[in-house]
Order: C-alpha cells, then sequence, then structure tokens
C-alpha cells in the first residue's frame, strides 16, 4: 500500500537514521523463489534517533532543530520520553541505552523515535524553512514557560 513502510528497530554504527533492507517471504522447502517476492523493510536506526530526540529536547530556543511540543505537555509524557539513558555495557564494551528503572513504561519515546523516523522516510527532515509555514508561538505561551519547563526537570538525567 502506497504511503505505508514496514519498519524494524535495529543499531548499527552510521550517521543515517533509516535504510532500506529487502527480506525474503517465508517458503516452503523446495519453493522456487520469485524474482519479485522480496518485500522491502525500512531499518530504524534507534540509538540514532534517541540521541537526536534528546539533543533537540534539551536545545534551547524556538529555532530549527529545537523539539516543538505544545505548552501543555503533561507529566507522563515526559516521564516516557525520558525513562532511558545511556550506560557502558562491559561486556559489550560500549554505551547501551537501558532503562532508568526496569519495567518503566517508554511508549511516547518509542513514537517519538518511529515518527522521527518517518520524517526522515519522507523527507520532512532536509525541509528548509522557506518550503514550510512557520507559525509563531503567541507572546502569552511563551511568558508561562510551557514545555521547557517541565522537560528541564529531567535534562539532567536524558542522556
Amino acid at each position: 500500500h502506497q504511503g505505508l513502510y514496514a519498519c524494524k528497530g535495529d543499531e548499527w554504527r552510521g550517521a543515517e537514521y533509516v535504510k532500506k533492507a529487502a527480506v525474503e517471504p517465508r517458503r516452503k522447502q523446495g519453493e522456487v523463489r520469485h524474482p519479485q517476492s522480496a518485500r522491502q523493510l525500512w531499518l530504524v536506526n534507534t540509538d540514532r534517533c534517541k540521541e537526536t530526540l534528546y539533543a533537540m529536547a534539551n536545545k534551547t530556543g524556538d529555532g530549527p532543530g529545537t523539539m516543538h511540543l505544545c505548552n501543555d505537555i503533561g507529566d507522563d509524557f515526559v516521564e516516557q520520553f525520558s525513562s532511558e539513558h545511556k550506560v557502558y555495557d562491559p561486556q559489550k564494551k560500549k554505551m547501551l541505552w537501558k532503562t532508568k528503572t526496569m519495567g518503566r513504561a517508554n511508549h511516547y519515546l518509542d513514537a517519538k523515535v518511529y515518527s522521527f523516523a518517518g520524517a526522515e522516510m519522507v523527507g520532512a527532515l532536509s525541509m528548509r524553512a522557506n518550503t514550510a509555514p512557520l507559525v509563531e508561538r503567541s507572546e502569552a505561551k511563551k511568558e508561562r514557560g510551557g514545555y521547557r519547563d517541565v522537560l528541564s526537570r529531567y535534562s539532567s538525567s536524558m542522556v
């Protein structure tokens, strides 16, 4: 179906947020492979996406490269978004994303990762300011502090 993408989380070294991978459907033993049988799968570099999203959340200002959220964002979103951090795994000898508390929900973080990857797949991350309308926040919303006040409580423990 056009506009629908099969995605799977993965990790690799590199700057890409997503990359294409062909997947062969399972066949019965002895069945001949049809040349058009491979399906398109997008691999999502979840580590890279999380690093970028956390950097965007910690960046100050309202310009490009910052995370734009509504002002009345709830604590539930912030707690789930900030539910993971990078820790060193001595067995694997590398930094890995781990939940801060076992069993802590991270659904909003996962949703942000996959929506960010989707934006990359359709080219939205490379849009320039003159290709999309800019909507200014009202002065009243700026004075209230909004979501940045909520995020600031968690920012020191996010990365």
